[in-house]
């Protein structure tokens, strides 16, 4: 009942967001499940019967000797950050080859050259053309992101595992969906059962133990691996191109909080007039059209530039005079410590372990989860110069200091260096 519960308050969300009606939105989640519901079971149990033949497959070859190839499975979206994480890989003599798990098509922007394995829509195909790369590569270790179908997931984990590779799991807050989203029970046992079969389980997320313990995913295998990022040349802080531009760029997720934003820009135009508002984000056309009704309803759609999600957000950084992050998930949004390390003032919601990045007043302002709250805090930074000025330059060293990716591999290695035999 409770799940039933979930699904509903999903689908009213959605239903506001692209302004169809919740009738018509569930009639036709319904046909779909209904239509596609026969192919995945199809699938499923070729999988299940295919298993072990790919099992046979690589199981002799587990003690053949590694070459130093990792996979990264997953993750398409962000693929820039993954691609960094490839170049630090490659600074170690490491080469990196990608299998998507999604389907966004889209391209990182860094001097890298990624070599991306596309799902077919089909598990058992995947599975095999997985379990064929395996015997090709060789790969020392496999990085596992979670993205698309769970299932696919699992088969490369476990096919992974028998063929003797070191296997850590990027747990980037997948759990929170179980209050996002609502997932069905196989889906959390096949999360788990993933999770369980990881050497290493390195989260980026904070407050998911209750979960874990739930699922009786031993605490042994936890590493904070909070993000981090490099820390480039020089920013300018002072001396930013006009006219005054305010950045909201991050997903447009419910727990975002983007709507809070928009309500916050008329207060800060009635303020500032010049100022003018950039929301960088939009994963398809009902984000688009969610974004063109809520700023033509609030009369502020010529204060405000709409962009889809990019791979390269350097450019708006670099424009912008204040960063806003109005969420309910704060630490450590990637987005936040990008803008930080271009010493862009950030203006942050008061939430949990938000302050563990932010310390208020000196790297970047905290204020309430409403749109009075951050409108005040952005006019704040606005009507002094030197005080933002002052604020972006905290914030870079905060990075330096604490988020600079230099030494993040470094655990890795380890697990690597103590799974394989050189």
């Amino acid at each position: 009942m409770k799940l039933i519960q979930q699904k509903w308050e999903i689908l009213k969300k959605e239903s506001h967001r692209t302004g169809k009606p919740v009738f018509v939105l569930l009639a036709t989640k319904i046909f779909l499940v209904v239509f596609s519901t026969p192919f995945k079971l199809l699938d499923l149990l070729l999988t299940v019967l295919l298993f072990p033949v790919l099992i046979l497959a690589v199981f002799p070859f587990r003690f053949a000797t590694k070459k130093r190839n990792i996979f990264f499975i997953g993750l398409e979206h962000v693929i820039n950050k993954t691609a960094e994480r490839g170049i630090g890989y490659l600074e170690k003599g490491l080469d990196s080859y990608f299998f998507s798990y999604e389907w966004t098509g889209m391209k990182h922007t860094l001097p890298f050259t990624a070599r991306i394995h596309r799902y077919s829509r089909s598990v058992a195909f995947d599975s095999a053309v997985y379990a064929i790369q395996l015997l090709i590569r060789r790969p020392c270790y496999v990085e596992v992101y979670f993205e698309g179908s769970p299932y696919r997931i699992l088969a490369a984990v476990l096919l992974s595992r028998f063929f003797g590779c070191a296997v850590v799991s990027i747990e980037r807050g997948v759990w929170y969906g179980f209050n996002e989203h609502g997932y069905f029970f196989t889906e959390a046992f096949t999360y788990a059962t993933i999770l369980k079969n990881s050497d290493k389980i390195f989260y980026r997320e904070l407050g998911l133990f209750e979960v874990y313990d739930k699922y009786k995913i031993p605490r042994s295998k936890y590493y904070f691996d909070y993000n981090k990022v490099r820390v480039k040349e020089e920013p300018v802080i002072a001396d930013k191109p006009t006219p005054r531009n305010i950045l909201y760029l991050n997903s447009f997720k419910n727990l975002r909080r983007l709507d809070l934003f928009l309500k916050a820009i008329p207060i800060i135009h009635n303020r500032f007039p010049d100022v003018r508002f950039t929301i960088v984000g939009a994963r398809n056309e009902e984000d688009l059209q969610f974004v063109e009704r809520e700023t033509t309803q609030l009369e502020i759609a010529s204060l405000t530039e709409v962009y889809s999600w990019t791979t390269d957000p350097q450019p708006y950084y670099e424009k912008s005079w204040i960063f806003v992050l109005p969420a309910e998930l704060v630490f450590c949004n990637f987005s936040l410590i990008e803008a930080m390390e271009r010493g862009v003032p950030c203006v942050v919601t008061k939430v949990k372990d938000a302050d563990r990045i932010i310390d208020h007043g000196i790297n970047g302002l905290l204020c309430d989860m409403d749109e009075a709250g951050i409108a005040h805090a952005c006019i704040q930074l606005l009507s002094d110069e030197e005080e933002r000025v002052r604020v972006g330059t905290m914030a870079r060293e905060k990075i330096k200091t604490t988020f600079n990716s230099a030494t993040r591999l470094d655990p890795i290695v380890e697990v690597i260096n103590e799974k394989m035999r050189w």
